[in-house]
């Protein structure tokens, strides 16, 4: 990663589109995974208030509807728009069984945002208006070359940890670029967000010390992460000129410079292959 971009992400400018620029969402239909806890709790609280159906998608039913009675309690008027789905990334069966159950609720999903993971999404199906795509990415640093190499995800990683999360980020990056070549004709505007670095429980694996230090240091409330989400999800500059687009925090548009080798990758039909 070049120094001028982690610079940037590492400490992003004030947002520029917050919950005071959203109008009502009524009629709209969204899905957020991982909307229990951290950023997509955060950012579900900042569309509760707008009238959307939100499907909050969680492999813990506990967690999550003791985080919808949470959000609902601001205003139980409208409790009814704010829903439990069961989702666990890790299952593909429970991501085909909440396909079914979504599809069977719902004509229509106007946006779908990705916390918890990247594989396994819901199919997407023709639409007869706009929708989007919003896939989380935080492995732009320690990628190879490329951003992967095809023999060490067929053999289930290269050995180093580090290097192989960056390799599923990266991989996620190009599904969530292919996917827009894919599914923009029918619509959907596809993006890839990198939400920020965020005091969430995406660290709670490290030694204490280390988390103590990182919290410190590098970590910004998952209030700040939710507007790169937001701007994702609802910024009218954002149009289908900007398929595939890189959205860094609190919500702005990357250029291509940062890793061109990817860039180079994906025009060369490396997301394809992956895809395939």
């Amino acid at each position: 990663m070049a120094f001028t971009s982690m610079l940037t992400q590492y400490f992003p400018p004030a947002p520029l589109f917050t919950e005071t620029d959203i109008p009502s969402q009524k009629g709209k239909v969204f899905i957020i995974t991982g909307g229990n806890q951290g950023v997509g709790f955060e950012l579900i609280k900042m569309l509760y208030p707008t009238d959307a159906t939100i499907y909050m998608a969680s492999r813990s039913s506990t967690n999550a509807l003791s985080a919808i009675s949470e959000i609902t309690a601001s205003d139980p008027s409208r409790a009814g728009n704010l829903k439990f789905l069961h989702l666990d990334l890790m299952d593909l069966y429970s991501v085909r069984a909440a396909a079914e159950e979504f599809t069977a609720r719902e004509e229509n999903l106007d946006i779908l945002w990705n916390n918890a993971g990247i594989g396994g999404l819901p199919p997407a199906r023709k639409r007869n208006r706009e929708s989007r795509d919003i896939w989380g990415w935080m492995g732009e640093g320690r990628s190879p070359e490329g951003g992967f190499r095809m023999r060490d995800l067929e053999n289930g990683g290269c050995g180093n940890g580090y290097v192989d999360y960056a390799v599923s980020m990266a991989a996620g990056w190009m599904m969530g670029v292919e996917a827009g070549k894919r599914w923009g004709g029918e619509g959907i505007l596809s993006l890839i967000q990198n939400s920020g670095n965020l005091q969430t429980q995406a660290y709670r694996t490290l030694p204490s010390p280390t988390k103590f230090l990182i919290n410190l240091l590098l970590l910004h409330p998952a209030k700040l992460g939710a507007y790169t989400e937001l701007f994702a999800g609802l910024s009218r500059t954002l149009t289908a000129h900007h398929q595939g687009a890189y959205i860094i925090p609190w919500g702005r548009i990357q250029t291509r410079n940062p890793r061109a080798d990817i860039y180079a990758a994906l025009d060369a039909g490396k997301g394809a292959e992956l895809w395939e």
